[in-house]
């Protein structure tokens, strides 16, 4: 059973706002399509664009065209997130709600450090969406955790990556991995085929003991191990 989404902060009543202005930052047409069909049903979510990747949605939005942007965590790199902090500096107005597969602690921390006002899984249903868009609307934070369980002080230290424990190969598709590169554009720049990519990359994720690769970026120490291994 999932966790119930909680309100972290309370606000005004939504029927006085205007209706949030939506745009969708998701790779995945068809979920896109249900997102954008979700938010056009309902008369307080007004659906303005739909994008295949949050930098150009990021740079798309100009402050005045957009309230809420959602975006797809699963696929985010750690520029992605330096751009959420510096979009939301330059628009505080602005929401970001996060999408992801599952409920991680290091990953909703990450989330909220970065100013993101609403963390909910995919398995959303169509009214819990909306509620999470017109509360984020409203100011409201929305994450899946309590305090408590959202920011333990174990979980603030990233985790170590053994030298030694990856191949060179594995080395070099981290690198191009934690880039935000997918599987095609890997295999194109070795020069190996993208079945060969998909084999070292599950290789990897086993050794280091990650589920995806936002869980590298996010939790392990990987820009010390990079380091480490270009002085040896």
């Amino acid at each position: 059973m999932k966790n119930p989404t909680i309100i972290t902060k309370s606000n005004s009543a939504r029927n006085d706002q205007a209706p949030a202005k939506v745009v969708i930052a998701n790779y995945n047409q068809l979920f896109s399509i249900g997102l954008k069909t979700v938010i056009e049903n309902h008369p307080h979510t007004f659906f303005v664009a739909t994008f295949s990747d949050e930098l150009i949605a990021f740079d798309w939005c100009d402050g005045s065209n957009t309230d809420i942007i959602i975006i797809d965590i699963n696929t985010i790199t750690k520029i992605a997130i330096k751009r959420i902090i510096q979009l939301l500096a330059r628009f505080p107005h602005l929401k970001i709600i996060a999408l992801a597969n599952y409920n991680d602690p290091l990953v909703i921390k990450q989330m909220a450090d970065a100013g993101v006002s609403g963390y909910a899984l995919k398995d959303i249903g169509p009214d819990e969406l909306i509620q999470t868009i017109l509360a984020v609307h409203c100011g409201e934070k929305i994450f899946p955790l309590t305090v408590e369980e959202k920011f333990p002080d174990e979980a603030l230290t990233k985790t170590e990556i053994p030298v030694g424990l990856l191949t060179l190969r594995e080395i070099e598709i981290l690198k191009l991995m934690v880039m935000g590169k997918k599987s095609k554009l890997i295999a194109a720049e070795l020069n190996i085929s993208a079945l060969t990519v998909k084999k070292h990359r599950e290789n990897i994720l086993k050794k280091i003991g990650a589920t995806n690769t936002v869980q590298i970026i996010l939790a392990m120490n990987f820009e010390a191990f990079f380091k480490a291994h270009k002085e040896r």
